[in-house]
């Protein structure tokens, strides 16, 4: 017998301006928010986060719409999926090599994209866009600022203006990256 697939979206951590940014971004403007999404089926909601064990298992579960670290916004229904509960936790029990907790990025690899998979597997297609809409254009935005350094890079390398500028690219870079690892791991 089918089982029912809900998407839960929450407002990324229980900071009440997030929840305003996220209505302007959502309502007003249509274009998505900073959310923390989790699929529910058969009772138990199913997301990925960040872990700091090397073997550890970001794949974790909660009860429905019972995430504490943030603040509960609405489901989504996402359709029905013909798995048993069986086959729903074996699947899960598949999808865990590839979502350890370590390899958690906020912007490209969160839980949102953990749902968008897990759904698609589950047989009822992708979550809403929105929901994930400001991960990607932040991923992509880390993309474009990673090739343009990368570029500059080899500019001045061709030119000679190598060592002093090339150094200081590679800081900057440093410095970037050094960022957005501590954000990920929030």
């Amino acid at each position: 017998m089918p089982a029912k697939v809900h998407l839960h979206v929450y407002d990324v951590t229980n900071v009440v301006v997030t929840k305003y940014i996220n209505k302007v971004f959502r309502d007003a403007a249509n274009v998505g928010g900073a959310f923390h999404g989790a699929v529910e089926v058969y009772g138990v909601e199913w997301s990925f986060g960040h872990t700091s064990g090397q073997d550890a298992s970001g794949i974790f579960c909660d009860p429905p719409r019972g995430c504490v670290k943030h603040q509960y916004k609405e489901t989504l229904v996402l359709g029905e999926t013909v798995l048993s509960e069986a086959d729903v936790n074996d699947l899960l029990k598949a999808m865990e090599p590839d979502w350890n907790g370590t390899t958690y990025d906020v912007l490209s690899k969160n839980c949102c994209s953990f749902c968008n998979e897990f759904s698609i597997k589950l047989g009822t297609g992708p979550i809403p866009s929105w929901v994930n809409r400001f991960a990607g254009v932040g991923s992509s935005a880390r993309d474009l600022g990673s090739s343009a350094l990368l570029e500059a890079n080899r500019a001045m390398e061709t030119s000679g203006v190598k060592s002093t500028a090339s150094r200081l690219v590679t800081d900057v870079k440093a410095g970037l990256v050094s960022g957005l690892n501590r954000l990920n791991k929030r």
